[in-house]
């Protein structure tokens, strides 16, 4: 379980469902490697510029696997993301209005979605690349009702 959401718990609450990064949020590091062995094989310099550039999307799209933290318990909602700079989100269930999802057709095909979970204030916070989005979303309806 998270470092984070198990230290946010009170006393008489438990996580209900925790939600993961889908690995598509690696599609873009490995595409720009792809492309940078390819043009490396034909001997241009910009095969290397594209594999750092590949290795480094790589490192960041892992920090931002590790780093993001998303459950629902039986009376919130509560999400971390970041390393450096750090956001916090947390929603009591009584409190939210709605979630919506934002799926492109890869993500259809391959099963994930931005979430966004909308408050009493109509404030809605998108947190991307979720993998099974329907389950999270009937999870947080189930709580809701």
């Amino acid at each position: 379980m998270s470092s984070y959401i198990q230290s946010q718990l009170n006393k008489d609450e438990s996580v209900i469902y925790s939600a993961k990064l889908h690995w598509w949020i690696y599609a873009r590091a490995a595409l720009l490697t792809l492309v940078g062995i390819i043009t490396f094989m034909s001997e241009t310099h910009i095969g290397y510029l594209l594999i750092i550039t590949g290795i480094l999307a790589f490192i960041l799209s892992f920090l931002q696997v590790i780093t993001t933290e998303l459950a629902i318990t039986n009376k919130r909602v509560i999400a971390k993301f970041g390393i450096i700079r750090r956001s916090t989100y947390e929603q009591q269930i009584s409190k939210i209005d709605g979630c919506h999802l934002e799926q492109s057709i890869f993500g259809r095909i391959l099963g994930f979605a931005s979430i966004g979970i909308r408050g009493s204030g109509g404030v809605s916070t998108p947190i991307p690349y979720i993998a099974a989005p329907d389950l999270f979303k009937r999870r947080l309806a189930e709580q809701v009702i």
